[in-house]
């Protein structure tokens, strides 16, 4: 590895920002070739004079990427890629047929975050999978281009998804840690949703909100608001707001950043090198550096996403300020979420305490 390439990495990894969240990749051998392997359908896409149907293939590729970096060593592997692809192209094609139509969107989101809250309370190895199939859905119903339809879409995703799963199935770091098949895990979020009605609930009243707001706003990708509340989420009042820092931060400098490359219509086959660059630095600092980590999401979101839209700056403006209002969606109802039998701003009035719940 160049030197410099070695010290930005070093300097990436040092970030001490750290969240009790996922374990990614450790070895940059395994994270190129996953990353090589994600960006292919872009190449070949661009190859072949079809770069929408590249593009989408690479997303549902680098949700997979993203969800299965680390495979237990035992307890049907094989089976929970394809849970996960099952849920990530069962997602991508209800999202791309509902669209933004209110009727549709909103019982979507609703199911959505309920299902997302769950399998966090559950904390089992669906946990991940469960929140990218919740965004690969929001992020569909804006579908990633116009010139495909919902049923073309899905395909496309789901046969990148496949990809990468076989892909993920040879290259991804095996763990020794104790895991339960994934029946059983299936059974424990199952068996989690009396502790988690409270936390579904919330959950699912921001989900209206924040679709609602999607809704009435005139943005491409709008439900980015949304995913932007629902992934800073979690059962714990100090986690969430130590995410929404470190999303804020990543944010605004990933699309300050992609503004910059928005800004001239890059050839394809440079689009497919960031997009490559950026998911290998993101596997190999790894989710408990929450803030570089979602530097590079959104990198790759916005290459990926608004690049059929094309419109530089403003394009990159738009996203931090539906991250922005997503954020503070996400506060309001992680001040609001602890105490369910006292109103939030009378608790705030009186300073005292809200019991976490």
């Amino acid at each position: 590895m160049p030197g410099p390439l070695r010290k930005a990495m070093h300097w990436l990894s040092a970030i001490d920002w750290t969240v009790g969240d996922d374990s990614f990749a450790e070895s940059p051998v395994r994270a190129v070739a996953s990353a090589g392997a994600a960006t292919m359908p872009v190449i070949l896409g661009a190859c072949f004079g079809n770069a929408s149907i590249g593009l989408t293939a690479s997303f549902g590729a680098y949700l997979v990427a993203v969800s299965h970096t680390v495979l237990p060593a035992q307890n049907c592997t094989a089976r929970r890629l394809l849970i996960t692809v099952l849920m990530l192209g069962v997602a991508a094609q209800v999202g791309a047929a509902a669209g933004m139509r209110p009727w549709a969107f909103l019982p979507l989101a609703v199911l959505g975050a309920a299902w997302q809250a769950l399998t966090e309370v559950a904390n089992t190895g669906l946990r991940l999978p469960a929140a990218m199939a919740v965004l690969a859905m929001l992020l569909s119903t804006g579908n990633i281009s116009g010139e495909l339809s919902a049923v073309p879409y899905a395909a496309a995703f789901g046969a990148g998804a496949v990809w990468q799963a076989l892909v993920q199935y040879v290259v991804a770091r095996r763990v020794d840690a104790p895991t339960a098949s994934p029946l059983a895990e299936f059974a424990a979020v199952f068996s989690a949703a009396s502790a988690a009605r409270w936390f579904m609930a919330v959950m699912a009243a921001l989900a209206i909100m924040g679709g609602v707001i999607a809704l009435m706003l005139p943005l491409p990708h709008a439900a980015w608001l949304l995913t932007a509340a629902l992934r800073v989420m979690k059962p714990l009042h100090g986690d969430t707001l130590r995410r929404l820092k470190q999303r804020f931060v990543g944010t605004v400098a990933g699309a300050i950043f992609s503004a910059a490359l928005l800004a001239w219509p890059l050839p394809a086959l440079l689009q497919a090198g960031i997009f490559a660059v950026m998911l290998t630095i993101m596997q190999l600092v790894g989710a408990r550096r929450y803030a570089a980590w979602v530097f590079c999401l959104t990198v790759i979101a916005l290459d990926l996403g608004l690049r059929p839209y094309a419109t530089g700056w403003q394009s990159a403006g738009y996203r931090v300020l539906l991250t922005i209002g997503g954020l503070a969606l996400a506060f309001l109802f992680s001040v609001c979420r602890p105490s369910p039998g006292l109103p939030w701003l009378v608790a705030l009035w009186r300073r005292r305490e809200i019991p976490r719940r």
